[in-house]
């Protein structure tokens, strides 16, 4: 009978807190304000990405729909003069 896998509670709080002392401390070492050991500067950006990951992965962001604004323009003429301006913007793209 395999055993449960371990798991840890942790609040976002803390992971929130965590991951910007990594980001400040990688961030720093970017500016040249001093200097990490390469292994230890590895080491802090992968654990701050893994920590975003599980971060998004606990409260995934909804995507909101998106709404297209769209205008009907009535009328032949009107339609034959946006037709020309279009291609007059297509012409200008090309130049």
């Amino acid at each position: 009978m395999p055993s449960k896998p371990k798991t840890t509670r942790i609040t976002n709080r803390t992971l929130q807190t965590a991951r910007r002392a990594l980001d400040c401390w990688t961030e720093k070492h970017d500016n040249g304000e001093f200097v990490l050991e390469p292994s230890v500067y590895e080491s802090f950006t992968t654990a701050s990405g893994v920590i975003r990951c599980e971060m998004s992965k606990q409260h995934p962001t909804k995507k909101k729909k998106a709404t297209l604004k769209v205008e009907i323009i009535q009328g032949e003429e009107r339609q034959e003069w946006r037709r020309q301006e279009l291609a007059n913007e297509k012409r200008t793209y090309s130049n």
